[in-house]
């Protein structure tokens, strides 16, 4: 029987939302495998395990970060051996060894990068420190049934508040599109869920220009084109950054997620 793990992040952001009259947004993904998630806040950053392994699955913009965090290096699928001096195989340990820690006190971790070894350290922050608009909350749900999604862990992000107008994900791309005073921008990239985009150089406030060689200008149209299009077959897109006119091209990949809305 396999185990289910329905992970919800409830992303606070200040100044940014993902929202169309107040409508949350949720974004799921599977990951096959996984014995557990733990939301390493001093840095925004959600670790997993596997294999007796800890890995960064997801690193969250630096702003949400509380003042004086800013500087720590985390990248995904950078590997975390050792806590304190003491090896770190599952995210249970590492949670046993961040809890047992006194707030103000030392984390130093041991990671391994591509290879390359290096020290990470910071102190635990007391919860009440951290910024307004800036907190992740988990759920985590585990049973016993597969369900609609088949067995794996899930992963969910959960955007909202505020009204800053219409914003969608690009699912697979890691990118939220929206529109601004009538044009269609990358408002915002997904840490570690942009694989599809390959080596191109995206980024957030990018106007988006043109799909497959048409003009888009609003998400309905991009999203109606897009979705026409078979999974593996040919993406270009044109975007401007500054002036400056820049084309990106990728093979549309697997849809192995979902979006729902719910309105508050």
């Amino acid at each position: 029987m396999k185990l289910i793990y329905k992970l919800s992040f409830l992303v606070l952001l200040t100044g940014f939302s993902l929202q169309t009259s107040n409508a949350q947004v949720t974004m799921e993904r599977r990951i096959e495998g996984g014995d557990g998630i733990f939301h390493l806040k001093e840095v925004q950053t959600i670790l997993t395990s596997k294999d007796d392994t800890i890995k960064v699955m997801t690193v969250l913009p630096e702003r949400m970060r509380p003042k004086g965090y800013g500087d720590i290096v985390l990248k995904k699928d950078d590997e975390i051996l050792m806590v304190n001096a003491k090896r770190v195989k599952t995210v249970q340990e590492f949670e046993e060894l961040y809890n047992a820690l006194e707030i103000g006190g030392t984390l130093k971790m041991g990671i391994r990068r591509k290879g390359d070894l290096m020290i990470e350290s910071f102190k635990k922050i007391d919860p009440e420190d951290m910024p307004a608009g800036a907190h992740i909350m988990i759920r985590t749900d585990a049973s016993g049934e597969e369900g609609d999604h088949g067995g794996g862990m899930m992963r969910a992000f959960t955007i909202g508040g505020g009204d800053s107008g219409d914003m969608r994900p690009w699912f697979g791309t890691g990118l939220i599109l929206g529109e601004e005073e009538g044009t269609l921008k990358v408002m915002r990239i997904m840490e570690g869920m942009s694989g599809a985009l390959g080596k191109a150089d995206i980024k957030e406030g990018d106007e988006i220009k043109s799909l497959n060689g048409q003009e888009v200008e609003t998400l309905d149209k991009f999203f109606e084109m897009y979705e026409k299009l078979d999974t593996g077959s040919k993406v270009e897109i044109e975007y401007a950054r500054d002036g400056k006119k820049m084309q990106a091209a990728f093979e549309k990949p697997n849809m192995q997620g979902r979006m729902m809305m719910r309105r508050n």
